[in-house]
């Protein structure tokens, strides 16, 4: 499988979609592990991505590659972070506006967010949509909506300050 940091899950490939001189060589997967690939991005029988001829690259030209690549706007949505695993990097955030849960990774969150960890549950956010090719939902550029009633000062627990 390659992970590829524009699409959600793993990019699956078959061997034969390797060089020649590669297809022998992929008994030994270390050789492999972590190797910067490019690849043409496909959608397989089943709705999900597939990589097609694989080519092995620099980090450099896959650098150069993400950054040309136009990132997607998707819809505007307010929300609630449901859930959040630190562990697992992931998390979902619920919108009357949806219907259904959205899913989205930790990269997509401001370090400040990520060091709320579980804290960031019940937090409101605002966010991007995308449908992915399967159906599901991904949020991204997800922005913490300020928490109303909170004193920004902190006043230890006075009131009317």
């Amino acid at each position: 499988f390659i992970t590829c940091a524009t699409v959600q899950g793993d990019v699956f490939f078959l061997r034969s979609e390797l060089p020649t001189d590669l297809q022998s060589a992929t008994e030994d997967q270390a050789t492999f592990l972590g190797r910067p690939v490019s690849f043409e991005l496909g959608i397989g029988k089943d709705g999900r991505h597939r990589a097609n001829n694989v080519t092995q690259t620099t980090i450099e030209a896959v650098q150069q590659a993400m950054a040309s690549v136009p990132k997607p706007q998707g819809m505007p949505c307010e929300g609630t972070v449901k859930s959040y695993s630190e562990r697992h990097g992931y998390g979902f955030i619920a919108s009357p506006q949806l219907g259904r849960d959205a899913q989205f990774k930790t990269g997509e969150l401001s370090a400040d967010m990520q060091a709320l960890g579980s804290q960031l549950i019940g937090r409101a956010v605002d966010c991007q949509i995308h449908t992915l090719p399967d159906g599901k939902l991904k949020a991204t550029d997800l922005v913490a909506k300020p928490v109303v009633g909170q004193m920004q000062m902190g006043c230890n627990g006075c009131q009317g300050c």
